[in-house]
């Protein structure tokens, strides 16, 4: 019950984040390559990553002020990654990890919650960001909190 009201209090912060906040992208980090990915994994944080296109995705150009919006809302919770899939090497990263159709799977949103798994949150079909933040709401119980207030990919089982 009680997990059930921490979700739902999160959410309604989100959204009144969402419906009140100024339109400007929150800190994002810039991953240009497998390196930049390897170390959202390898940190200790939960992430939200963020995979566009700059060139010819109408889906991306659609996203991308409601990415602002989202990201203004969650990224106070998540740390939050953008990765542009217009160089070879950030094309690498999805080929490694898999699960992303360059064609139809853009623009992409991963929950990056343990060093090895990730959950799609957005893979090419537009999504409402209430939608998209449910989904990470759902996720979210089961993790700690660092001293900032950012999710750790550790769970509060392990934190006992």
């Amino acid at each position: 019950m009680l997990q059930k009201i921490v979700r739902s209090a999160f959410l309604i912060v989100c959204l009144v984040l969402l419906s009140n906040a100024p339109v400007f992208a929150a800190d994002s980090v810039k991953v240009t390559n497998w390196d930049g990915y390897n170390g959202l994994q390898e940190s200790p944080n939960v992430w939200v990553a963020y995979f566009y296109s700059s060139s010819g995705c109408s889906n991306c150009e659609t996203f991308a002020a409601q990415w602002d919006e989202l990201s203004t809302g969650m990224g106070s919770y998540v740390k939050l990654a953008e990765i542009n899939m217009d160089t070879e090497e950030a094309k690498d990263v999805a080929l490694r990890t898999g699960g992303m159709d360059m064609e139809t799977g853009m623009p992409h949103l991963r929950l990056l919650y343990s060093k090895h798994d990730y959950v799609s949150l957005m893979d090419g079909k537009l999504l409402a960001n209430e939608l998209i933040l449910g989904k990470i709401t759902n996720e979210m119980d089961q993790f700690a909190k660092d001293s900032d207030g950012y999710y750790l990919k550790q769970t509060l089982q392990e934190d006992l």
